[in-house]
């Protein structure tokens, strides 16, 4: 005669418990390494939009002489239509906001620098692009900050 017992197979609730504690640390250990590539990712974005913008601005002055004169965040400066691609420099940054020429033709500092206005994703990613171009501090070199605003000095 069997015996009508069954082994039962499956898991016990305290070795789901342990998977699910071991998956969770898997988890939080892996999270800021995530958000380390992340930022990085769109500091990355931006340096390269700020290092070909500020080539097409230079090219323009070249053929025509002169800087193309200020103009509002989004907005592209007269003259550089046939230069910049519409929907690269009007639309939001990988950093939010928007991309912006600043020309004021004066003796002063800067110049002429393309910037982002309006930044929404905190001063990580804008630190992450200063070391990515320039000295790492916001406050000197070639990319400075004021506010939510991030300019990339061309001259």
């Amino acid at each position: 005669m069997q015996s009508s017992k069954q082994k039962n197979r499956g898991f016990t609730l305290v070795e789901i418990m342990i998977v699910v504690i071991i998956i969770g640390l898997l988890a939080s250990m892996a999270y800021p390494a995530f958000m380390k590539v992340k930022t990085h990712s769109l500091a990355s974005r931006v340096a390269n939009d700020f290092r070909t913008f500020s080539g097409l601005f230079v090219t323009y002055t070249l053929d025509n002489g002169v800087y193309p004169a200020d103009s509002s965040p989004g907005a592209i400066p007269a003259g550089m239509e046939g230069y910049i691609k519409s929907g690269n420099w009007t639309e939001n940054t990988a950093i939010g906001g928007k991309y912006d020429w600043i020309y004021n033709g004066l003796t002063g500092t800067p110049v002429a620098a393309v910037g982002v206005s309006g930044y929404t994703t905190g001063d990580e990613p804008v630190l992450e692009l200063d070391k990515i171009m320039d000295d790492g501090n916001l406050s000197s070199g070639l990319i400075q900050k004021s506010g939510d605003s991030v300019i990339f000095i061309i001259e």
